[in-house]
Protein backbone atom coordinates (compact mmCIF):
# COMPACT_ATOMS: atom_id res chain seq x y z
CA UNK A 1 0.00 0.00 0.00
CA UNK A 2 2.99 1.98 0.42
CA UNK A 3 4.16 1.47 -2.89
CA UNK A 4 0.71 2.65 -4.34
CA UNK A 5 0.94 6.13 -2.38
CA UNK A 6 4.38 6.72 -3.34
CA UNK A 7 3.14 5.90 -7.38
CA UNK A 8 0.31 8.32 -6.85
CA UNK A 9 2.48 10.80 -5.24
CA UNK A 10 5.00 10.70 -7.61
CA UNK A 11 1.84 10.99 -10.34
CA UNK A 12 0.53 13.52 -8.92
CA UNK A 13 3.26 16.02 -8.67
CA UNK A 14 4.48 15.46 -12.18
CA UNK A 15 0.94 16.81 -13.45
CA UNK A 16 0.76 19.39 -11.13
CA UNK A 17 4.24 20.89 -12.14
CA UNK A 18 3.58 20.10 -16.19
CA UNK A 19 0.37 22.28 -15.59
CA UNK A 20 1.98 24.99 -13.86
CA UNK A 21 5.44 24.63 -15.62
CA UNK A 22 4.02 26.25 -19.17
CA UNK A 23 2.59 29.92 -18.63
CA UNK A 24 2.04 30.69 -22.12
CA UNK A 25 -1.19 30.84 -23.79
CA UNK A 26 -2.49 28.58 -25.82
CA UNK A 27 -2.88 30.33 -29.20
CA UNK A 28 -6.57 31.22 -30.41
CA UNK A 29 -7.59 29.01 -32.88
CA UNK A 30 -9.09 31.62 -35.50
CA UNK A 31 -12.18 30.93 -37.60
CA UNK A 32 -12.08 29.98 -41.07
CA UNK A 33 -13.94 31.29 -43.62
CA UNK A 34 -14.87 28.72 -46.04
CA UNK A 35 -16.73 29.70 -49.43
CA UNK A 36 -20.19 28.24 -49.87
CA UNK A 37 -22.78 27.34 -51.93
CA UNK A 38 -26.34 27.02 -52.34
CA UNK A 39 -27.75 23.68 -53.29
CA UNK A 40 -31.44 23.07 -54.64
CA UNK A 41 -32.91 20.26 -55.85
CA UNK A 42 -33.91 19.73 -59.37
CA UNK A 43 -34.87 16.95 -61.69
CA UNK A 44 -32.76 16.28 -64.71
CA UNK A 45 -32.82 13.45 -67.59
CA UNK A 46 -29.82 11.70 -68.45
CA UNK A 47 -29.20 10.41 -71.99
CA UNK A 48 -26.86 7.89 -72.98
CA UNK A 49 -26.09 7.11 -76.44
CA UNK A 50 -23.73 4.23 -77.64
CA UNK A 51 -23.39 3.16 -81.14
CA UNK A 52 -24.31 -0.34 -82.30
CA UNK A 53 -24.75 -2.47 -85.51
CA UNK A 54 -27.73 -4.76 -85.51
CA UNK A 55 -27.05 -8.16 -88.01
CA UNK A 56 -30.00 -9.83 -89.15
CA UNK A 57 -29.46 -13.99 -87.87
CA UNK A 58 -30.35 -14.67 -91.64
CA UNK A 59 -29.75 -12.33 -95.01
CA UNK A 60 -32.43 -12.85 -97.68
CA UNK A 61 -32.00 -11.38 -101.26
CA UNK A 62 -35.45 -9.36 -102.93
CA UNK A 63 -35.35 -8.88 -106.13
CA UNK A 64 -38.15 -6.89 -107.92
CA UNK A 65 -40.60 -8.23 -109.94
CA UNK A 66 -40.31 -5.63 -112.40
CA UNK A 67 -38.23 -5.26 -115.41
CA UNK A 68 -37.06 -1.54 -116.18
CA UNK A 69 -34.05 0.52 -114.54
CA UNK A 70 -34.46 2.78 -111.83
CA UNK A 71 -33.78 6.18 -112.55
CA UNK A 72 -33.95 7.87 -109.15
CA UNK A 73 -34.38 6.78 -105.28
CA UNK A 74 -36.27 9.04 -103.26
CA UNK A 75 -34.84 8.15 -100.13
CA UNK A 76 -31.33 7.24 -98.93
CA UNK A 77 -30.00 4.19 -96.72
CA UNK A 78 -31.28 4.40 -93.10
CA UNK A 79 -33.76 6.51 -93.48
CA UNK A 80 -37.37 5.68 -92.28
CA UNK A 81 -39.90 5.30 -94.69
CA UNK A 82 -43.69 5.56 -94.08
CA UNK A 83 -46.48 3.61 -96.10
CA UNK A 84 -47.25 4.67 -99.19
CA UNK A 85 -44.16 6.72 -100.33
CA UNK A 86 -42.98 6.65 -103.45
CA UNK A 87 -39.29 4.96 -103.20
CA UNK A 88 -37.89 4.08 -106.87
CA UNK A 89 -38.34 5.95 -109.89
CA UNK A 90 -38.32 4.24 -112.69
CA UNK A 91 -36.84 5.59 -116.57
CA UNK A 92 -39.27 6.80 -118.61
CA UNK A 93 -38.47 4.68 -121.32
CA UNK A 94 -38.89 1.18 -119.34
CA UNK A 95 -42.13 -0.78 -118.57
CA UNK A 96 -43.12 -3.40 -116.34
CA UNK A 97 -43.94 -6.88 -117.57
CA UNK A 98 -47.08 -6.58 -115.66
CA UNK A 99 -49.10 -3.73 -113.75
CA UNK A 100 -47.55 -3.36 -110.76
CA UNK A 101 -50.10 -2.54 -107.64
CA UNK A 102 -51.50 -3.33 -104.06
CA UNK A 103 -53.47 -5.73 -105.42
CA UNK A 104 -51.29 -7.69 -107.44
CA UNK A 105 -48.97 -8.13 -104.75
CA UNK A 106 -50.94 -9.44 -102.69
CA UNK A 107 -52.04 -11.77 -105.00
CA UNK A 108 -48.15 -12.56 -106.02
CA UNK A 109 -46.88 -13.33 -102.22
Amino acid sequence: MNKTIKSLTAVLLFCGVAMTSCKQEQPKMLAAVYNTMTISTDSRVLENSYSSTIRGCQDIAIYPQVGGTLQRLFVTEGQRVKKGQTLPGCASGSTPSFPAGPKNAKNSA
